[in-house]
């Protein structure tokens, strides 16, 4: 090894203390003899694609604009409670005074995140692919999903070092639900916490299995939720609350859920994520038969107003689930044999068991609805058929969809 090149090993053991060791990482990149190889990542369109499949947290804490960049170390900030009012106030009327001893001040210290590409010479001559590129794109996406669980769930040991993560820094509005199932009361009263703390519901992100009782809830018997989207092409599920909004639905499998599935609400104002380095790989040492390079990424995040979050543990699994009857809507367009819309029609389906499910009658384009409908095959007539047509017979009809659309025809007399 050449003088002035640094192995990973010297690179854990010197920036231990990230107090100092942030500025002198930076220092080693620019005078390390190797320095005109450290190289910022570049992700094309494909990679971003996979990462933000597998990273949706972080993916909508980006597209909430959380995630920037700094030149510091340490990130100083204060913690911020539910006590400021905006107030009118009379021309005389004194201002309230705040000293600097009165904010709770914390520190938000910078991790290193790294992951370690080693590739042999001879195996890197002798693939016919390009193997730096295929290890880098790995590295990066298990990176990424490093951080997104931690934002999550937090990680470290030492109180006051720790990126704590989301579920870890909640504390005001908390509700367990002691193993039980989900429901539209427990939702709402978390939201309605969240607004009485001056919090904004921005975001509701939680663990797969929480997500299908939030579907179950909102989207009875479907299976074909609402589709909200954050940015360009990133579109998750969206709940509406009794305020009109739509809250997007975040399901992230990173969530750790051995306790139980759980739920968090989140401000993203309070949610603050700082990149002092953004993935860059920087080369170490370099053998006769190999070359080993790293990619690292030096990152934060804290949350500074905890009480505008909100969150509920201690969900039970559904375990009925898959037994659960499953139900269809289905739209109609009935038409005569002269090619125009017949308003009054209605129709049938008869089960087996002869449980028999209505549509309401058909509007002046030939259009109505039966919704409702549990999964099967049916027996497809008319409750109603209009004077001046006669209705011609149908095939059995399965709804096997949650929403579904059928053309139908009578003949015109």
């Amino acid at each position: 090894m050449s003088e002035g090149e640094m192995t990973l090993k010297d690179l854990q053991s010197q920036y231990m203390d990230l107090n100092t060791g942030m500025q002198e990482l930076q220092k080693a990149m620019q005078t390390t003899v190797n320095a005109n190889v450290v190289m910022p990542v570049e992700y094309d369109p494909e990679l971003k694609k996979r990462v933000a499949l597998q990273t949706p947290y972080l993916e909508f804490l980006k597209a909430n604009g959380c995630v920037k960049s700094t030149d510091k170390v340490k990130v100083g900030y204060k913690i911020k409670t539910n006590k400021t009012r905006t107030n009118f106030m009379l021309e005389d009327d004194s201002i309230v005074e705040y000293t600097p001893s009165e904010f709770d001040k914390r520190i938000a210290y910078m991790k290193i995140l790294h992951y370690n590409i080693n590739i042999g010479d001879i195996a890197e001559k002798a693939a016919e692919f390009d193997l730096f590129k295929d290890d880098l794109e790995d590295g990066l996406i298990d990176m990424a999903n490093t951080l997104d669980y931690t934002l999550l769930e937090g990680s470290g040991e030492d109180a006051d070092k720790d990126f704590k993560g989301l579920f870890n820094t909640i504390s005001t509005n908390t509700f367990n639900l002691g193993d039980n199932l989900l429901t539209k009361d427990d939702i709402v009263s978390l939201v309605e916490a969240i607004i009485e703390e001056n919090g904004y519901p921005a975001g509701l992100v939680c663990t797969p299995e929480a997500a299908n009782q939030i579907n179950d809830i909102y989207f009875p018997g479907t299976m074909k939720p609402l589709e909200y989207e954050i940015v360009g092409g990133f579109k998750v599920t969206g709940i509406y609350t009794a305020a009109g909004n739509i809250i997007p639905v975040i399901v992230d499998r990173h969530i750790d859920n051995t306790s139980g599935e759980k739920i968090a609400i989140v401000d993203t104002s309070s949610i603050k994520v700082r990149e002092f380095q953004s993935p860059t790989v920087v080369p170490f040492a370099k053998t006769k038969l190999a070359t080993s390079q790293s990619i690292v990424q030096v990152i934060t995040a804290y949350n500074d107003a905890e009480h505008k979050n909100g969150m509920i543990t201690g969900i039970a699994k559904d375990e009925d689930r898959k037994t659960k009857t499953k139900l269809g809507n289905i739209s109609f367009n009935i038409l005569g044999t002269d090619g125009k819309p017949v308003a009054g029609a209605k129709v049938s389906f008869t089960d087996d068991d002869n449980n028999v499910f209505k549509s309401g009658a058909s509007n002046n384009r030939g259009l109505c609805e039966m919704i409702q409908v549990p999964y099967g095959t049916y027996e497809v007539d008319y409750d109603t058929v209009p004077t001046g047509y006669t209705k011609i017979s149908v095939a059995d009809y399965e709804v096997a969809a949650a929403d579904s659309r059928v053309s139908l025809i009578l003949t015109k007399n």
